[in-house]
């Protein structure tokens, strides 16, 4: 490539040349390298901000299957509440028919007919108030229970 005496003015170009190239190339890369830095950070980021939003979108639903539990364990507990007050509000009506029934069979006495007939009419009235309260009561679980439905309802949205 050169004399004895050195390298020739071709070979010295033909170096420059290359060592340019090189330093192009490198230059090219050095470039290239930062901008796939500059992509990997921003992934980073997206990945991290993804995975946080996923974390939270988890807990949310966690919540709101809780809340949906919740709800659900109301409205049965206010159907067996129901079921139960229906039950109590049916016997007591039941009680009333046998005992109206029965006050209709007896003989008529007037003076222990008057005294039994009083005592029949306050038991009568009693029971009476107390259906009034079963359906009083009723109404009311009722109420609590078509809330729970609509409670339970929306947790379902």
């Amino acid at each position: 490539a050169g004399t004895a005496s050195g390298p020739t003015r071709a070979h010295i170009a033909e170096i420059s040349t290359a060592l340019d190239a090189a330093r192009t190339d490198a230059s090219d890369k050095e470039r290239r390298l930062a901008e796939l830095s500059e992509k990997l950070r921003a992934l980073e980021v997206s990945s991290a901000s993804a995975l946080a939003a996923a974390d939270s979108s988890k807990k949310t639903i966690e919540d709101l299957t809780t809340a949906l539990t919740e709800a659900n364990a109301r409205v049965n507990a206010e159907k067996q509440r129901a079921a139960r007050l229906g039950t109590e509000l049916a016997t007591k009506e039941a009680e009333r028919a046998a005992l109206t029934a029965e006050l209709a069979s007896k003989p008529s006495n007037s003076a222990p007919r008057a005294a039994t007939e009083r005592v029949e009419t306050e038991r009568d009235e009693t029971e009476s108030v107390e259906v009034d309260e079963l359906r009083a009561r009723l109404r009311a679980t009722e109420t609590t229970l078509a809330r729970a439905r609509d409670d339970a309802s929306r947790a379902d949205v």
